[in-house]
């Protein structure tokens, strides 16, 4: 009469056969955003000016950290995000993102613009040889890399739908900025190259998810621009006053 404990393992095919079509088509647009963002480091590398190659993957990497820093406050929050758009919590999703967007574009917008001016003295200061690249293309790079940003972030948020219909256009960006910029790089050097990744780009990727997103959640892009930067800025003025105010309370 003793007790018999069994196990089972069973496999919802309901379940596989919805997040095996979003798998796939995310791992190939991870593929086509690694030619996107990546492909022109490939191209670079065959430069013969080895001094604008290291300033090129120097400027790059930095730039790059700073927008990995700036998604930070936005990155935290997908878990939730995702929570308010399954259940259409359209207008509580906006109230949190908007103050999360808000820091986001503050963080890149200003880590761009300082180390933008003051890179190459700090660099002086520390007694490094190395440099920035030109101001045309650190211009340049720095719009790429701030849609992009903005790009990922929504087509993040737009994937909770399982759904992922900017896998081709990502993938057609990916070969066309290669493609394009192994042509243009004889002839235009590094700016000709940048260039084309940007112009790549604005065809469809920076703002084709993020034009999905706005329009999954009902936010129309006036609305959208007003609470970010006038209703996310007052948040976090409120919220530094009623800290700034506790704390004077408190002594």
């Amino acid at each position: 009469n003793g007790i018999k404990i069994g196990s089972s393992f069973k496999i919802d095919r309901e379940i596989l056969r919805s997040l095996w079509s979003v798998s796939w088509k995310s791992g190939l647009n991870t593929v086509g955003y690694f030619f996107t963002s990546r492909g022109i480091g490939l191209l670079v590398a065959q430069l013969k000016n080895t001094k604008m190659m290291s300033a090129f993957f120097f400027t790059y990497q930095i730039l790059g950290f700073i927008k990995n820093f700036a998604h930070t406050p936005v990155y935290a929050h997908y878990p939730e995000y995702y929570g308010f758009i399954a259940v259409k919590k359209f207008k509580e999703y906006k109230q949190d993102a908007r103050a999360r967007l808000f820091l986001m574009f503050l963080f890149i917008l200003a880590g761009f613009i300082s180390f933008g001016l003051l890179g190459n003295y700090i660099l002086d200061f520390i007694g490094t040889d190395k440099r920035l690249v030109s101001f045309s293309i650190y211009m340049i790079l720095s719009v790429y890399l701030f849609l992009d940003l903005h790009a990922i972030v929504h087509g993040t948020i737009y994937i909770s739908t399982n759904d992922v219909p900017f896998l081709i256009p990502g993938l057609l960006t990916g070969l066309a900025t290669v493609t394009i910029g192994y042509f243009i790089i004889p002839h235009h050097g590094l700016l000709g190259l940048v260039s084309v990744q940007l112009a790549t780009n604005l065809m469809c990727n920076v703002w084709y998810s993020s034009y999905l997103s706005l329009r999954l959640t009902k936010w129309k892009f006036n609305d959208y621009f007003y609470d970010i930067f006038i209703g996310g800025s007052k948040y976090w003025i409120d919220r530094t006053k009623g800290y700034l105010k506790s704390m004077m309370g408190n002594n």
